[in-house]
């Protein structure tokens, strides 16, 4: 009588297995993965990325390991004596798979503390569920040897057999949860024991330790890159007025440092801005008189590191985004078309008889905020 190897029907392994290979495929699909886009709408294409972001082009691993992971598992508790070599599918998928994020990692290593934070939910779930599918080379299947029955002669015995297996796997399956539970639960009780202490220590030393991390945090500046992508102007029929439209890119992030891995932040906003430049008659101003953002061009990517909420409001990194992004436009108007408007307005004042003299520089520089007004679209 031969002897042969195989394992529990179902183990903690396999549940592992599974909750990894479908939480690679639901981050995939279903949740952010970079900027506001999933890695599906990145991988069949039209999503865009926040500019500092750098794609893999190895991103079809993903859902390929996520895939092979699930296939293979089901197979796994379909036959039990394939466990083995499904492990060491699931364990190759798990390496596929960190191959993309070893990539993506090395693509933005020259911004790598900014571009971590326009990853999202399904980028760090990805990341652990592939890391899982490699972990779970050591997790424990109940392995045994179990010798090989001689196969009965006859019909009644075969199918006798085939009963009796039928009802072992029946009886597996459904006793697996259980026995799945009681196995851990003396780890369980190990680790729960450790947790409390760690809490109880915490409760001694971590408030201070921590409100010293948040005000350093919360002094953090600001800091903002803008790319003016295209610019345009063209005088219309206003009094004294000249618009211009602006379509640039501002990226605004917290410089922070190493703190930025936990409590950083930043936001990129691209889109067109309408820039009118004239005359404030009454206040006897020049310059900018308002900007007007296309709501229809703007896209926004919002990054934030996981301690980001306990340090700064959420819509403040937003704010300062739109803020340096109408500024620039009201920056780059000037620069362009300002020397136009006030050629422009001089004739004007000549033909009216206007005695009112236009300075060389604007005095209104900047993007006006009227009472009331909010500077996102």
């Amino acid at each position: 009588m031969n002897a042969r190897t195989t394992y529990s029907r179902f183990s903690a392994a396999d549940g592992w297995l599974l909750v990894c290979s479908g939480g690679i495929l639901l981050g995939f699909a279903a949740l952010v993965w970079v900027g506001s886009a999933s890695g599906l709408g990145l991988l069949i294409g039209g999503a865009a990325l926040p500019t500092p972001v750098q794609n893999s082009p190895l991103l079809f691993l993903i859902p390929l390991a996520g895939a092979v992971g699930l296939v293979t598992t089901l197979w796994g508790l379909l036959k039990p004596t394939r466990k083995g070599t499904a492990a060491l599918l699931n364990f190759a998928a798990g390496l596929a798979a960190l191959a993309y994020f070893v990539t993506f990692a090395v693509a933005n290593m020259g911004y790598f503390i900014g571009t971590i934070r326009f990853t999202g939910v399904g980028f760090w779930v990805a990341l652990m569920g592939s890391a899982g599918l490699i972990i779970q080379m050591i997790a424990p299947r109940g392995r045994k040897r179990k010798p090989v029955e001689a196969e009965p002669q006859t019909a009644a015995g075969r199918m006798a057999q085939g009963a009796a297996e039928v009802a072992s796997a029946a009886g597996s399956m459904l006793t697996a949860p259980v026995r799945a539970a009681i196995r851990p639960f003396t780890t369980g009780c190990v680790a729960l024991a450790f947790g409390f202490g760690a809490c109880v220590a915490c409760a001694f030393f971590l408030p201070s330790s921590f409100q010293a991390i948040l005000d350093i945090v919360r002094n953090a500046t600001v800091r903002s890159y803008v790319l003016v992508t295209e610019i345009t102007g063209r005088p219309v029929l206003k009094v004294i007025v000249y618009e211009a439209d602006v379509t640039a890119v501002a990226v605004v992030q917290r410089d922070m440092g190493a703190l930025g891995a936990l409590f950083g932040e930043g936001a990129e906003i691209r889109g067109k801005v309408r820039v009118n430049l004239g005359a404030d008659l009454k206040a006897e101003q020049f310059g900018v008189l308002s900007c007007e953002i296309d709501a229809g061009s703007v896209q926004e990517f919002i990054g934030r590191a996981p301690l980001a909420g306990t340090a700064f409001d959420a819509n403040a990194i937003r704010k300062a985004a739109y803020d340096a992004f109408k500024q620039e436009a009201a920056k780059q108007a000037i620069d362009q078309f300002w020397q136009k408007a006030r050629s422009d307005m001089l004739n004007r004042f000549e033909i009216w008889a206007v005695d009112l003299a236009v300075p060389e520089a604007p005095t209104l520089t900047t993007c006006p905020v009227e009472s009331g007004e909010s500077t996102t679209p």
